[in-house]
């Protein structure tokens, strides 16, 4: 029985720090952004950015909780016995949304955003 290798990028601390600030900036009139909003960003951030780029914002490693993903990075949270969420789920399936349809669907979100 064979275990697959899932891709791993190295942790670039500054760049995650940064992408805090940012985040907090953006969202610092959100009386709903907290720690698990901000865990949510950091996540579709670098996994977006993988999509698109491939490669991630930070090259954080994210794991699974209750109330969605988070970074397991050292002094960010305790996750010893969390499974890891590979990058490589960036994509859902092997034909990922062609450019038209990405920005039709985002031009739909940010509609009911307003």
């Amino acid at each position: 029985m064979s275990t697959k290798q899932h891709v791993v990028f190295e942790f670039e601390e500054a760049r995650f720090k940064e992408l805090i600030v940012l985040i907090s900036e953006l969202c610092a009139k959100d009386p709903t952004y907290g720690s698990v909003k901000l865990n949510k960003i950091l996540y579709f951030a670098d996994f977006m950015a993988y999509r698109v780029l491939g490669k991630p914002i930070t090259g954080a490693t994210y794991f699974k909780l209750q109330e969605g993903p988070a970074p397991r990075e050292p002094g960010w949270m305790l996750a010893e016995d969390r499974e890891d969420i590979p990058y490589e789920t960036a994509w859902l399936s092997q034909d990922p949304v062609d450019q038209t349809d990405e920005a039709l669907a985002l031009q739909m979100a940010d509609s009911y955003h307003e």
